[in-house]
């Protein structure tokens, strides 16, 4: 498999397809996966800028839209999850995922696909302390408080995550809390000389994060949000590093650049906006349950610092092994054998290291292997060549997960307490009863068979591929023609964007059995649906994008003065 990935977007995706493409010609192959770690915007009209946390002169149409209409599409699969800066009212819309455009699909707030024979996680927003026991509270129109919490980070979401048995690749906008002590501190430090403080006192990136590294331990964890390029290795089980860390991981990453890294003099930040609130509010009362829920839940606010056994091993690009040391005395000590490559990435803006190519593989035991994407031995002219499509399929175990823990979705501030380990596996397990009577044989058991239910594969869609269940709905209108001409635009004029009922939200529920509960009206706690019948997969029509407003058709706005 040949993998893309890329830091903050900001609404730059015509450039990075361009650059992606661009690298394509040069190697004589094509990429499988474009992987995007935040940032993304996609804001398809200008009634979607209102849900945009960010100061009112950055707010841009971008070029989200073109592919939201159709005038232009992906030209590869492309995997998203959410940062902080984003038209989060779209993104709420498919709070489970889904097609933000053709071929461009959302992980959700929380989410894992398979792409061929890659397993990708994702996980949305940044931490912040005090919304992270909160639940979904939010709701269209966002206020001021509303627009920065929206896209914090929850327990609820991460708690899920760790309950996934593996993941070969995880994207996430924030970076894993003090991992940066296990590249090239100082090298960062000098980059970015205002991280000292938070890298000294180890309250730079999210707590929770570090934990679902530790938990799942992916062969690849990419982040973006802090616009620098940063890599480094991380064993498991091995000491934490102290402050600054004097070793340097640059020379061994697996991926390769598209640019050098360089510092901006004329680049304005806009992160100061990300949580600048004057007095936030306090965090709610942790959720009573018991001490099982904390230690395989991890719902702690403290960073778990990773000191189980002593030891290092050098950077390595493959994330297998390490080679066992030797004592003093002769006796050999236990040195961790696992190991993640994180990679973190900029924003796409000309000085900045905001691109990395993959190839991946697997060994005879089945490990991952990452190495630098390159081209063929004779690069042919690619424009002759058929691009080919991975197989894209749901995950079969986060499936169990979203249906077993929906009773636990909170819409309201206070989230409602995790249960306990005990339960969760039960639950699980009856989720995973429920899908074995509904999916195929062949589906369920995980194998790739070449016929199922009698049927070659080939003519027959997988129970597990994405498009069997959601295809991409229009449900916000496109920017009029006459908002797209004129220079300044006066978004005061226009209203912000009501919310939507997706029907690709919609059919995921049905699909994994739950109520829909994501921008309607609801009565009571969440719900499990026991039907006995397999419910219908077939993709809505186009006109079943409705809204929870009065009409579901919303006039375009007066943009005369």
């Amino acid at each position: 498999m040949r993998v893309a990935v890329e830091g903050c977007s900001h609404g730059e995706l015509e450039h990075i397809y361009e650059r992606v493409q661009a690298r394509e010609k040069q190697d004589g192959a094509f990429f499988d996966v474009l992987l995007l770690c935040g940032d993304f915007q996609a804001i398809r009209n200008h009634a979607d800028l209102h849900s945009l946390a960010v100061p009112d002169k950055y707010r841009q149409l971008g070029s989200f839209w073109k592919y939201y209409t159709g005038q232009k599409r992906a030209p590869l699969l492309t995997l998203v999850i959410g940062g902080n800066h984003e038209a989060s009212n779209y993104m709420y819309e498919l709070y489970y995922g889904g097609w933000l455009a053709p071929n461009i699909y959302f992980l959700g707030e929380a989410g894992c696909v398979e792409v061929g024979d890659l397993i990708i996680s994702g996980i949305s927003g940044i931490y912040k302390k005090h919304d992270y026991f909160r639940g979904r509270y939010e709701r269209q129109p966002y206020n001021k408080s509303d627009l920065r919490s929206i896209y914090h980070t929850r327990m609820y979401d991460i708690a899920r995550l760790k309950l996934l048995p593996k993941a070969d690749i995880v994207i996430s906008h924030d970076w894993p809390n003090t991992i940066e002590l296990y590249g090239d501190t100082q090298k960062l430090i000098k980059q970015k000389p205002f991280f000292a403080d938070e890298i000294r006192t180890h309250t730079l990136g999210s707590p929770p994060l570090l934990e679902l590294l530790q938990t799942l331990k992916p062969s690849l964890w990419c982040s973006a949000h802090l616009h620098v390029r940063f890599d480094a290795t991380f064993f498991h089980g091995q000491q934490q590093p102290s402050f600054p860390s004097t070793s340097s991981s640059s020379s061994s990453h697996p991926g390769q650049p598209v640019d050098t890294a360089m510092a901006d003099p004329n680049q304005i930040s806009i992160d100061d906006f990300d949580d600048d609130d004057d007095d936030p509010p306090p965090p709610p009362p942790a959720p009573e349950a018991s001490q099982s829920v904390t230690k395989d839940f991890g719902d702690s606010e403290e960073p778990l610092v990773p000191i189980t056994e002593t030891g290092t091993a050098p950077p390595s690009a493959t994330a297998t092994s390490a080679p066992v040391q030797t004592s003093g005395n002769g006796q050999s000590s236990a040195v961790p054998t696992e190991s993640t490559t994180f990679l973190a990435l900029g924003k796409c803006v000309k000085f900045q290291t905001y691109l990395e190519y993959f190839d991946t593989s697997r060994d005879t035991s089945g490990k991952l292997t990452l190495s630098p994407a390159k081209g063929t031995e004779s690069a042919t002219e690619i424009s002759t060549q058929t691009r080919p499509s991975p197989t894209f399929r749901f995950h079969q175990p986060w499936l169990h997960i979203v249906r077993a823990l929906h009773p636990w979705l909170s819409l309201s501030m206070q989230q409602t307490p995790l249960p306990t380990a005990e339960e969760v596996a039960g639950r699980v397990d009856e989720a995973q009863d429920w899908f074995r009577e509904r999916l195929l044989p062949g589906a369920v058991s995980g194998k790739d068979e070449e016929e199922v239910d009698g049927q070659a594969q080939g003519q027959q869609q997988h129970p597990l591929d994405v498009d069997r269940v959601q295809r991409f709905v229009q449900t916000a209108p496109p920017p009029p023609e006459e908002s797209l001409r004129m220079r300044n635009l006066d978004l005061r004029r226009i209203p912000p964007s009501p919310p939507y009922v997706n029907p690709q939200t919609a059919a995921f529920c049905a699909f994994v059995g739950v109520d829909l509960r994501i921008n309607v009206p609801v009565q009571g706690p969440p719900k499990l649906l026991g039907t006995s019948r397999v419910p219908d997969f077939s993709p809505p029509p186009v006109s079943g994008a409705v809204s929870t407003s009065e009409s579901s058709s919303v006039p375009a706005p007066d943009l005369k003065a």
